[in-house]
């Protein structure tokens, strides 16, 4: 999931907050996510506000996800980073969930599942995944 609508100006990139409009969105996509038939069992946040504020947003919805903050899905981050994180936390879970930014969010989803999809604010995507591996994941659906 990529992080609701933020402040366009903070003092720095890190500081911004989500928006009304942004906190909004966010439990759009949440209440949308609780019509699946998902029980997400872990939250990887990026440390970033906007990104914690949209977790925390969603958990609420969601029926209070555990949540692991990590620097492992921020915006600047390589690919196989993110999936090393995502590797670590999967075992026995059914369905991880990372909160995080452009453009890592876009290069996963196209790592995975080869497809480039356009990846909004509050934008949530659905992968079936077996493996964590190139092209070996099928995106199932785009909130």
């Amino acid at each position: 999931m990529r992080h609701g609508e933020a402040e366009s100006y903070a003092s720095t990139d890190f500081d911004r907050n989500l928006t009304s409009f942004g906190k909004e969105e966010a439990l759009a996509s949440a209440n949308q996510l609780n019509t699946y038939s998902l029980r997400v069992d872990l939250m990887l946040v990026s440390p970033y506000p906007r990104a914690r504020q949209t977790a925390e947003l969603v958990s609420e919805v969601l029926e209070r996800v555990p949540q692991v903050v990590t620097a492992s899905v921020t915006p600047d981050v390589t690919v196989s980073e993110a999936l090393g994180e995502m590797e670590k936390h999967r075992d026995g879970r059914q369905c991880v969930m990372a909160v995080m930014h452009q453009p890592i969010i876009g290069s996963l989803v196209y790592y995975l599942t080869g497809v480039q999809q356009p990846m909004g604010t509050a934008s949530v995507a659905i992968i079936e995944a077996p493996v964590l591996e190139r092209d070996r994941c099928t995106l199932e659906s785009v909130i």
